[in-house]
């Protein structure tokens, strides 16, 4: 689920990109802003997601760490 969120933003990003410059560039209304709105919409929550994802396992591991220290000092005195 992590590698499709982090595919989807960049996907997301690229094709904004290459829909902004398409729209600099010519004068089809092709790639209005509704669908550059939808893609960078699009980057923001799926990038969020990822980040929230990857948070969450590092939390899960300073936790395991933590209590693995914990359970060694008290081993120890």
């Amino acid at each position: 689920m992590k590698k499709a969120f982090k595919i989807t933003s960049i996907t997301s990003i690229l094709l904004f990109g290459i829909a902004w410059i398409l729209h600099k560039t010519t004068n089809l209304n092709l790639f209005n802003s509704d669908i550059r709105l939808l893609l960078v919409l699009t980057y923001l929550f799926t990038s969020m997601r990822y980040y929230q994802i990857q948070v969450q396992e590092k939390n899960e591991v300073i936790k395991e760490l933590t209590s693995g220290l914990d359970d060694k000092n008290k081993t120890s005195v």
